[in-house]
């Protein structure tokens, strides 16, 4: 039924709904869900974020045993696992968190400085954590990956994957 009190049969007999009359449709908590979904890139980074995390640290563990024996085995586990753990969070960030319609090109390269950059001084921070300070390599690793993928977000959101400014305009 339209705002008006008619209904409005599309010609396929398929009654046809205005936009206020589909909101009205569904269901509350659907909308309220997906209204956060949508508006909050935080939460999104979040919840890729963790997934990305878990796989990140059993990445993490497989090359601590490979690579257990050499001298800082921590240390180059950390960053061969940074490194394949950062070229699919590229792709999950683009696609879900923030929703970018960038070229790809354009975003996998700044988001590959981005990543290298952060490789670096993430992989100093975690050396010097566990071979400087002592610090447990489990306890170095979460608060690494912790600090280091906030530090992340800020960037990337900013720079690799800027909100997209999109301009309506009305032709009468």
């Amino acid at each position: 039924m339209s705002s008006s009190g008619e209904e409005n049969p599309s010609p396929s007999g398929v009654k046809s709904l205005d936009a206020k009359e589909l909101l009205e449709s569904r269901p509350v908590a659907e909308s309220k869900i997906s209204a956060i979904w949508n508006n909050y890139s935080i939460l999104r980074y979040s919840i890729v974020g963790t997934v990305n995390m878990i796989l990140f640290f059993v990445f993490y563990l497989i090359l601590q045993w490979v690579f257990g024996g050499i001298s800082h085995g921590k240390t180059v586990a950390w960053a061969g696992s940074w490194i394949v753990e950062a070229t699919l969070a590229h792709f999950l960030h683009r696609t879900w968190t923030f929703k970018s319609e960038s070229v790809v090109a354009k975003s996998l390269s700044i988001t590959t400085l981005i990543y290298t950059i952060t490789l670096f001084t993430s992989s100093v921070t975690f050396d010097l954590l566990v071979y400087s300070q002592g610090m447990n390599h489990t306890v170095a690793w979460w608060f690494s990956a912790i600090v280091w993928g906030g530090l992340n977000y800020l960037v990337i959101s900013r720079y690799a994957f800027p909100k997209q400014t999109r301009i309506l305009i009305e032709v009468s």
